[in-house]
C-alpha cells in the first residue's frame, strides 16, 4: 500500500485539466486505509520550471488520522489512534512523454497509539524518519 501510495504521490502526477504556468498550485486530497485506519493525505503541487518536455514540481504531502480504533479480533488486540501524522516535502521532474516521474522526498511521522490486549494497555509513541527517491527508466525494444 505504501508503495502504490508513494507512486501515484510522486511518480505519476495527474496535472490539472485547465493550463497551469510557473508558479501554478494545486491539490490533489484522498483518504488511505492504512493497516485498518483512515488517514487523509492532502498532496500539494507547485510548479517551479519547465525546460522542453520536463516540468519540475516542488511537492508537500500531509497524512493525518482522527482518533479512532480498529479491532484486529484474530490477534484478540484493539489499537486506538491518539495522533498519527507524516509530513514530506520534495521534488518531482515530469517528462510530459512518460508515464511516471522522477522524484525524492523526506520527511517525518508520528504515532501516538494505544494498544489494548487481554493483559492490558500500553502506550506506544513512534517517531520516524523517511527518504524515497524513484527514478523512471524506459527501454523501448
Amino acid at each position: 500500500m505504501m508503495i502504490v501510495n508513494a507512486r501515484t504521490t510522486l511518480s505519476r502526477v495527474v496535472l490539472p485539466a485547465g493550463p497551469v504556468g510557473l508558479g501554478a498550485r494545486w491539490e490533489a486530497r484522498k483518504e488511505l486505509q492504512l493497516y485498518g485506519f483512515k488517514v487523509q493525505q492532502v498532496d500539494t503541487y507547485t510548479l517551479v520550471e519547465r525546460v522542453g518536455d520536463e516540468i519540475k514540481l516542488n511537492v508537500a504531502v500531509t497524512q493525518n488520522a482522527l482518533p479512532q480504533t480498529v479491532d484486529f479480533a484474530d490477534e484478540g488486540i484493539a489499537i486506538s489512534v491518539e495522533q498519527m501524522s507524516a509530513n514530506a516535502n520534495g521534488e518531482i521532474i515530469l517528462n510530459l512523454n512518460a508515464l511516471e516521474s522522477d522524484a525524492a522526498a523526506s520527511g517525518s511521522a508520528t504515532d501516538k497509539l494505544l494498544v489494548t490486549a487481554p493483559e492490558g494497555s500500553e502506550k506506544i509513541s513512534m517517531d520516524e524518519a523517511f527518504e524515497i527517491r524513484m527514478t523512471n527508466t524506459n527501454a523501448f525494444g
